[in-house]
């Protein structure tokens, strides 16, 4: 139902070499087929020198984000849709504390994507996959994927708790969290010494994390 560019390549301050940072919403108990599609097309995409990465997925059931920060809002923010206006207007409304860490959020002066019929191709696969044999076949990849997300990140010491609460049927997101922990760190530093200790490290975080 939409798709958006994020990350570096949404603000123009990525490099030649970056890859490009998607942001995608599906409709309800197809997420996860969604995904085994850009899987494909990621493939496709590193022939041609194109390093694509859908980093986050949402359904238009569960539009709310509930890693909540400075970070995730201007993310958020300055995701650039590329189809699927109608979805990120209702993104937007549903992550309605992104204004109270950016007050002046405003949608204006952004490209708008010219509207574009359907593709045949698109219409039949829906179709194909509308109902419960879709159901079935999105519970399927997600179970499938799953193994495989356990079985790849457990060597790198995550949990399967975090694994499963990032890989779920209704989102899927960066497990690491991105860089959010980073630019907190680099906030709270920054924050320090421009303020000069007018406000303490554990108040800068609360600052950050929408806490105070």
């Amino acid at each position: 139902r939409m798709v958006a560019v994020c990350g570096s390549q949404a603000v123009d301050n990525g490099d030649d070499d970056g890859d490009v940072d998607l942001f995608l919403i599906t409709e309800p108990g197809r997420l996860w087929l969604v995904q085994s599609l850009t899987m494909v097309l990621r493939r496709f995409g590193r022939l041609l020198g194109i390093d694509i990465c859908p980093n986050y997925l949402l359904t238009t059931g569960a539009l709310g984000i509930e890693e909540r920060s400075l970070y995730a809002a201007r993310e958020a923010a300055q995701a650039v849709p590329l189809w699927g206006l109608s979805a990120y207007a209702r993104f937007l409304e549903a992550n309605r504390w992104i204004e109270g860490f950016l007050p002046q959020l405003s949608t204006e002066g952004r490209p708008i994507p010219e509207p574009r019929p359907r593709h045949r191709l698109t219409a039949l696969a829906e179709r194909l996959l509308a109902g419960r044999a879709g159901d079935l076949a999105d519970r399927a990849v997600h179970r499938a994927l799953l193994v495989y997300y356990r079985w790849r990140l457990k060597r790198h010491g995550w949990r399967r708790q975090q694994i499963e609460r990032a890989y779920r049927r209704d989102r899927q997101v960066v497990i690491t969290g991105g860089y959010a922990a980073a630019v907190a760190r680099r906030f709270v530093d920054r924050g320090t010494a421009l303020l000069d200790g007018l406000l303490s490290a554990d108040e800068l975080r609360a600052v950050f994390f929408g806490l105070a």
